[in-house]
């Protein structure tokens, strides 16, 4: 396990930073796409205690059958007395995507404070995203997907 201040300094950075990266006036870019795009793989990967490989691999299907809050069980929430698991429900996103290698659902919490980025990490266009690209936090056009540096041509499968 990670010491708690380590994990607590690296909380801090990338709050802060991804706080002070993005303005509204700012010019929407690729390089700009990509930092805060890696600060939310970071901060989601930190919270889930995951491979970074699997939040990157996030559809935008998985993304929007997500939302809003389509996983949880109002009636449900309603029964839970503790006021922890309230604050948890309410400040999380629960999504689930495909697990590596099984047909098995992964579920995946995303921090309340992440979804005006994600959000504005859909919009693409302007940074280089090919429109066919299916991964919701994806990298550049030039990439097939979100690890993989192979060149994604025109009507390749």
């Amino acid at each position: 396990m990670p010491d708690n201040d380590d994990v607590e300094t690296l909380r801090n950075y990338y709050i802060l930073d991804e706080f002070n990266a993005y303005r509204p006036y700012d010019l929407w870019d690729d390089s700009l796409f990509v930092k805060l795009r890696n600060l939310i793989i970071t901060q989601v990967t930190m919270l889930n205690a995951r491979r970074s490989g699997e939040p990157a691999r996030l559809t935008i299907r998985e993304w929007t059958d997500a939302s809003p809050n389509a996983w949880i069980d109002p009636q449900l929430t309603e029964q839970i007395k503790n006021s922890q698991e309230r604050l948890l429900l309410k400040n999380m996103k629960l999504a689930y995507q495909a697990g590596k290698g099984s047909r098995e659902l992964v579920p995946v919490l995303f921090p309340k404070d992440t979804m005006g980025t994600i959000s504005k990490l859909m919009e693409r266009t302007n940074c280089s995203i090919h429109p066919d690209n299916i991964i919701a936090l994806s990298q550049h056009a030039e990439f097939t997907g979100p690890c993989q540096r192979l060149p994604l041509l025109e009507g390749s499968g």
